[in-house]
């Protein structure tokens, strides 16, 4: 449902990290200065400085960068469990920065200057696990959108609309609402995603790229290459030529799981 991973960079050399959708709601919980989050193609000015903010799911990549020291957190969610955090429609946060102080949830913005003050990230971490706790003990997520959801990534999205549909009991055009709601986008757009994360894994563990399209459902490397693009922003050979410069640093608690990034050459 949701993953932790607290962040320390101090680093005046830090570039510019690629950010590719990987289906989770991110909230980030800044301790100091401030991470300027923009699209690819965007010009500087473009960029916005975010301390504290939600990225809701994303269908194109971005771009973040910052002054060289920041700390915090970073919560990763399944968009149904961040429907039960931020209480509003998903598809309102869909392709979406926004800042906590703009969410109709005050209480979130004043998390990140409580779990600041913490003398330990462990201390963090709990007193993290205590907060949203206490804001989900009285929500539950709808259980076809659950159910759903899990079909999906088990998949890896190689799941037809019809056959979410006839697994939830709802008809096509409902599941297709109901998902814009409390996901965020309709089934389709979410395998694709859902589809360039097997790839990333699959890159990452150093599968040819003409073996991936074909275990991946493309009808070519050409057709691989071109979605990727669409999605990431660059090729899977550049993706992993960024990737291959990140300097990996201590873990500082509960890893995100998600392989999401990439620093931009």
């Amino acid at each position: 449902m949701l993953a932790y991973r607290g962040f320390r960079i101090d680093d005046p050399m830090s570039r510019p990290r690629l950010e590719v959708p990987d289906g989770c709601v991110h909230l980030v919980l800044g301790f100091c200065e401030p991470v300027s989050v923009g699209r690819v193609g965007d010009t500087d000015e473009a960029a916005t400085p975010f301390v504290s903010m939600v990225s809701g799911l994303q269908q194109k990549p971005g771009l973040g960068s910052h002054g060289g020291r920041i700390e915090g957190i970073e919560v990763a969610l399944a968009p149904w469990a961040a429907l039960g955090l931020f209480r509003t429609t998903m598809h309102e946060l869909t392709d979406a920065y926004v800042a906590v102080e703009q969410l109709s949830r005050p209480w979130i913005g004043r998390l990140a200057s409580r779990l600041a003050s913490r003398s330990s990230w462990d201390e963090r971490f709990a007193a993290l696990d205590t907060a949203l706790a206490d804001e989900f003990a009285d929500w539950r997520a709808t259980s076809e959108i659950r159910h759903a959801w899990a079909l999906l990534l088990r998949r890896d999205g190689a799941v037809t609309s019809t056959e979410l549909a006839r697994a939830t009991g709802w008809s096509v055009r409902r599941l297709q609402e109901r998902f814009r709601d409390e996901v965020g986008l309709r089934p389709k757009a979410v395998s694709r995603i859902l589809r360039l994360q097997r790839v990333l894994r699959s890159l990452d563990a150093g599968t040819s790229l003409s073996c991936i399209a074909q275990d991946s459902g493309y009808s070519d490397q050409s057709h691989l290459n071109k979605d990727f693009r669409l999605l990431a922003g660059c090729t899977p050979t550049e993706f992993m030529r960024g990737r291959s410069t990140v300097r990996p640093g201590p873990p500082l608690g509960r890893a995100l799981g998600q392989f999401n990034s990439s620093q931009l050459l």
